[in-house]
């Protein structure tokens, strides 16, 4: 992981590491939505700003519907085997503070298959 002290070097489908207050623990997650963002989801599939996401990671999705408007200064995530995951869909309050971003897997250990460089 690299820390990241800028949150404008990141783009939206990096894997970041963050602490949930709500969850009280270090998550690892797919950036989906930045400051701004509106994000829609219809039947599993994501769009942003009313554009279709393309996300090759994902490895299984599911039948889940909702909408979220990322406020200022929060963001939004999703885990890549959506129909097991307790990310942003699922969470009281849905947006992370930038203060509670700790950085930006950089390389992946395991599973083995995934192992090399992250995206």
């Amino acid at each position: 992981m690299s820390r990241i002290y800028n949150m404008e070097n990141t783009k939206r489908g990096s894997i970041i590491v963050f602490y949930s207050q709500e969850l009280d623990k270090l998550l690892v997650k797919r950036l989906i939505g930045i400051p701004g963002d509106k994000i829609e989801i219809k039947d599993g599939i994501v769009f942003v700003n009313g554009d279709r996401l393309e996300e090759d990671y994902v490895k299984n999705i599911d039948d889940y519907n909702g909408i979220f408007e990322v406020p200022e200064g929060k963001y939004f995530f999703l885990g890549d085997n959506r129909p097991n995951s307790n990310d942003s869909r699922f969470w009281k309050n849905p947006y992370i503070l930038s203060n509670d971003i700790e950085g930006k897997v950089q390389f992946r250990f395991y599973p083995l298959k995934d192992f090399g460089w992250a995206n």
